[in-house]
């Protein structure tokens, strides 16, 4: 492990930010799909001060809260994760996202070859405990989930759903998934009382389809819950192949998007009871619309009575895939969009618009016609729109062959990436990162190695849209009081002093060119030279 003290990528002053000063301004949707003005607290406030799930709890919507604003700048790197407690390297998993509770990081990596669960010290950067798995399938990039109540942390491993001591690191239960696991991340239920459930799909490609398999978490009941903690309760046959497909859950549904088979099949988006004790079949399936048979191979996000998702198609250019809005209720398609290929969970940013990390590079000699980029929808109720692109809209063609090269364009964002998104009065920003490209033989499974965060209120290109970046980490991030955890080529980075020691503010005269960051940290701040801590 790595220290930083006052370490930082840009070149003003740095000043730690303070939270529980922010309120959200979330707009809710009606039943036609157009937003309102009216906040429905039960859906706004996940649980503070942790980070249990990809995309942050069971529904995956990626929202940074008030009370967890992340670090004042980027480049406030704490701590790197990259050494185990004798001394051994970790390679953490590429493109992986990480889970935080109260006390650690959780995480997946490599030590001398073998693959282990890795639990850090969120404050010190210590490595507590490691466990060793089975390795991941086809070099998977599953995120685990934390079981607050039941004091375990979840890992898809190889083929089966393994819960470990958040304590010890010792295994609780393991539950067989009866295929491979591949890049699906689990969900954990929160609001069943006594007989909570964990939810994984299986990698299911051709033939036959994939499975959705509903674990039980919670201890024996007779009564109440007649199920082991591991016990299999039930795996349901999904109507298409999977590969990623990360199921999400929101009161008392799960939802699962399949891949379908390429250029032949389409994907499908289905709901399950997640309250049965039998094999349920699915409340409603909806297949990807248009002529091109498209797949899902990533998540849903289930907010305000719609769900999203987006595709991945393998051919054409940034606008080849599909951006879809969905009523959770019914099933029925609202409206669909094109949009650049994606396995990231569409987010939900406020002011009817929806953000989505798209794209990849090119690999060598192969261009896939596809760039990465954020691309932002605005959610007109009844039909969706794309307001901008953030390579299409910074390109400079500047050797004028057409093609957006390396180089010509803001490269933020990519396929296999999941940003957040922090709202508050007044904006709305996004911590995204930049996948890789300095391994042309496997840059798609390289852990991301930058991190930005943009304001979705300003064009790309303009100034003020990039508020800060920070080299060295980019992966899926997670982000808890003042501090953002991200993997990156170097380890497990802790963006966001630790304690009260941070420098002291600038004092910028309103025309320099940080006067709007300024802004942005006095807004959190106050006129607080200093702070107490977490």
């Amino acid at each position: 492990m790595r220290e930083f003290v006052l370490l930082s990528c840009v070149i003003w002053a740095c000043v730690p930010l303070a939270g529980g000063s922010v309120v959200f301004d979330v707009e809710e949707e009606n039943q036609s799909g157009g937003p309102t003005d009216t906040v429905r607290p039960e859906i706004l406030l996940p649980a503070p001060g942790v980070w249990t799930h990809l995309g942050r709890e069971a529904d995956r919507r990626s929202l940074a809260l008030a009370s967890d604003p992340g670090p004042a700048w980027l480049g406030d790197v704490a701590w790197v994760a990259d050494t185990d407690a004798l001394g051994r390297e970790l390679e953490f998993v590429g493109p992986g996202g990480v889970v935080v509770d109260k006390r650690r990081v959780y995480a997946s990596a490599g030590i001398e070859g073998a693959f282990h669960a890795v639990a850090v010290d969120r404050e010190t950067g210590d490595v507590d405990w490691t466990t060793p798995l089975p390795p991941p399938a086809y070099n998977s990039w599953a995120t685990p989930a934390i079981d607050l109540k039941n004091a375990t942390v979840l890992y898809a491993a190889f083929d089966a759903l393994i819960a470990l001591d958040v304590e010890t690191g010792a295994q609780v239960w393991s539950a067989p998934a009866q295929s491979l696991l591949v890049n699906a991340s689990p969900v954990v239920t929160t609001d069943l009382g006594p007989a909570d459930r964990a939810f994984i799909t299986n990698f299911g490609v051709l033939t036959p389809p994939g499975r959705l398999i509903c674990v039980n978490v919670d201890p024996y009941d007779a009564a109440l819950n007649p199920y082991q903690p591991g016990d299999v309760v039930w795996s349901a046959a999904l109507s298409q192949p999977t590969s990623g497909a990360t199921p999400t859950y929101s009161s008392g549904v799960v939802y699962v998007a399949t891949a379908g088979v390429l250029q032949s099949t389409a994907g499908a988006i289905q709901a399950f009871d997640a309250t049965s004790t039998g094999t349920p079949s699915a409340l409603w399936t909806i297949s990807a619309p248009g002529p091109v048979k498209q797949g899902f191979f990533g998540g849903v996000t289930v907010s305000e009575g719609f769900v999203f998702g987006a595709t991945y198609e393998f051919y054409g250019d940034q606008l080849s895939s599909l951006l879809v809005k969905i009523n959770a209720q019914t099933g029925q398609l609202v409206w669909s969009a094109p949009c650049n290929r994606t396995s990231s969970i569409p987010i939900p940013v406020g002011g009817g618009r929806i953000a989505v990390s798209t794209g990849l590079f090119p690999e060598g000699e192969d261009d896939f016609g596809s760039r990465p980029s954020v691309q932002l929808f605005k959610d007109h109720g009844s039909f969706g729109e794309l307001l901008w692109d953030s390579a299409v809209d910074t390109w400079d063609d500047a050797n004028e062959n057409g093609e957006l090269d390396p180089g010509e364009y803001l490269a933020i964002g990519g396929w296999s990436h999941q940003p957040v998104h922090r709202r508050a009065t007044g904006e709305h920003l996004l911590y995204v990162g930049t996948i890789s490209k300095n391994d042309p033989q496997s840059p798609t499974f390289q852990a991301y190695d930058e991190m930005r965060l943009v304001d979705l209120d300003v064009l790309p290109g303009a100034p003020g849209f990039v508020i800060d970046a920070a080299t060295g980490y980019g992966s899926t991030p997670a982000i808890v009081s003042n501090a953002l955890f991200s993997v990156g080529p170097e380890g497990l980075t802790r963006a966001g002093f630790v304690g009260s020691a941070a420098p002291a503010a600038g004092t910028p005269d309103g025309s320099s060119p940080e006067s709007k960051l300024e802004a942005l940290r006095r807004r959190y701040l106050g006129d607080a030279a200093g702070w107490e801590g977490e």
